[in-house]
């Protein structure tokens, strides 16, 4: 059984991030969002509308990502495109 001086030692510690609960939280919010979107407007079966919504969300913050760091950060297309390459496997860079 924790002690009074436990709890407080406990509730004194500052959450720099997101705790589970939180993470949980927004998850099944955004689901639930996502759903009644799907079904006051789009009127697809439950697994397809939250993965189309999902989706197009997905495409929205990137876009807002990527025109961000062309405004704010004054970076090129090309830069940015730069930035977001996969390097290749080890063993597979050619010699020359």
């Amino acid at each position: 059984m924790p002690t009074a001086t436990a709890a407080i030692a406990a509730a004194a510690i500052p959450d720099d991030g997101l705790s589970f609960f939180s993470l949980v939280s927004i998850l099944i919010t955004l689901a639930a969002v996502s759903s009644y979107i799907n079904y006051r407007y789009i009127r697809l079966p439950t697994r397809i509308g939250v993965m189309l919504v999902a989706f197009f969300v997905s495409l929205t913050l990137t876009y807002f990502v990527v025109v961000f760091s062309i405004l704010v950060q004054g970076l090129t297309i090309g830069r940015v495109i730069r930035r977001t390459t996969i390097p290749s496997p080890a063993g597979t860079e050619s010699v020359q």
